[in-house]
């Protein structure tokens, strides 16, 4: 299959799951990323995404993550003065949000941190495999933003956050392509190896 091709399969994958599976989906993953958290003994950046198009819905998470932690929350600001990249703005439960032009919702605070400052990034997906492989939907978004880890850059983890069914060996990879650091979906975590590859 084309890239194209398995992005359509694995969405419509996606589109299959129902209400209530949408639902104990995204609790079971919560629970499963919940000792990850609890084992964090200092205060994070940590950038969400809020899922649209059945993605595995953050909220559970982004809920838990204000409400019983310290941490501060970033939500990713498509920077359209600069193609390609995002930045990452403080959101609370208190931060307006307006749309972009997709509909997905950007806080409009005028704090700001830089990509590398980030400690771990909730990071969307449409595809994953075993070696932390990520297909995003293809704006390379991302894989821009985040480039300085193909350098190496230890503090900045990306966590994909998907459905198990999103799971696909074959995926492409290109020299570009940004990998994940762990993964979560309803039935695990997942950190892989820095020699995935």
């Amino acid at each position: 299959m084309t890239p194209q091709q398995i992005r359509t399969h694995l969405q419509n994958l996606r589109y299959s799951l129902n209400e209530t599976q949408q639902k104990q989906h995204a609790q079971a993953a919560l629970s499963h990323f919940l000792p990850v958290l609890s084992a964090q003994s200092t205060t994070l950046d940590i950038a969400v995404f809020f899922s649209y198009n059945a993605e595995l819905n953050t909220q559970p998470l982004i809920d838990y993550l204000l409400n019983h932690t310290a941490h501060r929350l970033y939500l990713p600001v498509v920077n359209f003065s600069e193609p390609g990249y995002m930045h990452f703005h403080r959101y609370t439960a208190d931060t307006p949000l307006v749309a972009n032009r997709w509909g997905i919702m950007e806080p409009t605070t005028e704090q700001e941190i830089s990509a590398s400052e980030l400690d771990w990034v909730i990071t969307p997906l449409v595809g994953f495999n075993r070696q932390g492989h990520r297909m995003g939907m293809g704006g390379g978004f991302y894989d821009r933003s985040f480039a300085f880890k193909l350098k190496g850059h230890a503090r900045t983890q990306l966590i994909g956050w998907a459905h198990s069914c999103q799971e696909y060996d074959k995926l492409p990879k290109e020299p570009w392509d940004v990998s994940l650091d762990s993964l979560v979906t309803e039935k695990e975590y997942t950190a892989f190896s820095c020699d995935s590859d």
